[in-house]
């Protein structure tokens, strides 16, 4: 049994330890837990990567849609 968990995807890793509460009840004696934790970590963060570009589109888009929308060309060219 090791310290921690990791994981790797699209050239990018993620670490942790294992919560010592784990320990203590003896949930690290159990194989799935240790196989399959990383792999749900690994999923929510990669998933909350992809939320937050999403979001930095829409927040972008929206930008240049409000800037588009109020722009006045200047008449006296």
């Amino acid at each position: 049994m090791g310290m921690g968990f990791g994981a790797y995807f699209n050239g990018r890793w993620c670490q942790g330890a294992w919560p010592l509460a784990w320990l203590e009840e003896g949930l690290l004696q159990d194989i799935t837990v240790l196989e399959l934790f990383p792999i749900v970590v690994a999923i929510f963060v990669w998933v909350m990567i992809s939320v937050i570009r999403k979001l930095d589109l829409i927040v972008m888009a929206l930008l240049l849609s409000t800037f588009w929308t109020n722009f006045q060309p200047n008449q006296n060219l």
